[in-house]
């Protein structure tokens, strides 16, 4: 753990264990990238659908 006040973030800062969001985040995306059927796309062209 890390704390910083100086230029930095007033809270400690643990970067060795993600929390339980960020793990289920991560665990959708890899079983969402294994699917088939899944489209994968560039940065510009996710933009360029979000924008549509």
């Amino acid at each position: 753990m890390c704390m910083y006040f100086h230029g930095g973030l007033p809270i400690e800062v643990n970067v060795d264990v993600p929390n339980a969001t960020t793990v289920a985040a991560m665990e959708e995306a890899e079983r969402l990238l294994m699917e088939k059927d899944s489209k994968g796309m560039t940065y510009d062209e996710y933009i360029r659908e979000m924008n549509s």
